[in-house]
This record gives structure tokens, sequence and C-alpha cells, in this order.
């Protein structure tokens, strides 16, 4: 990638029924115009060896992933999550390429 991947944002002003589409922070309207605003959300599957089970799912957690199941495949753990797309695409991805040695098996 050349650049940072955007996740689209719907935000939801007070006092009217306006909704805005922003997928760059630097359009963010002000936090006093705000009543709420929506992000994505994606299901994912993680299929992880159990030596580093515990570390992948710590890794979920502090990207403010849900479990939503987990079940065996043959050697390894399927665990499926329930995670902000934001998590995703800025962090989590990067985070599991770096932090994690991959094993093999035939």
């Amino acid at each position: 990638m050349t650049t940072a991947p955007n996740v689209t944002y719907k935000v939801h002003l007070k006092a009217t029924d306006d909704v805005q589409i922003v997928n760059n922070p630097i359009v963010f309207p002000d936090f006093s115009k705000i009543d709420y605003v929506e992000e994505p959300f994606s299901d994912i599957t993680i299929t992880t060896d159990n030596q580093v089970l515990g570390d992948v799912m710590k890794l979920a957690d502090t990207h403010k992933g849900q479990l939503v199941d987990m079940g065996n495949q043959g050697a390894l753990i399927a665990l499926q999550y329930h995670i902000p797309t934001a998590e995703i695409a800025y962090y989590f991805s990067q985070r599991l390429k770096i932090d994690f040695t991959w094993v093999r098996h035939a």
C-alpha cells in the first residue's frame, strides 16, 4: 500500500437530521456539533496455532475485538471476531504481521 487506508464514518449532527459521510479526519465536524458517530465493523476469522492463541486473542481484545466463536480446524484453532474496521485497517493487521513468528505445518 502506498497510502494509509480510509474507513468511512457516518456522523450524525445535533439539532438537524443531517448525516455527513466522513473518510478523512481533517474534514471531521467539530465535536460540539456531533450527536453520534456510526463506524463500520467487520466479522473476521483468524486461524492460528495453539502456541500463540493467547497472544492473538490478547491482540484482538486490545483492538476492540469481540470474540464471537472459537473452534478447532484440524490442528489449528479458528477464532471469529467482530472488530471495528478501522482497527483492522490501521493497527491490527500490522501488529499481527510484526508480533508473531509463523510456524509452517506440513
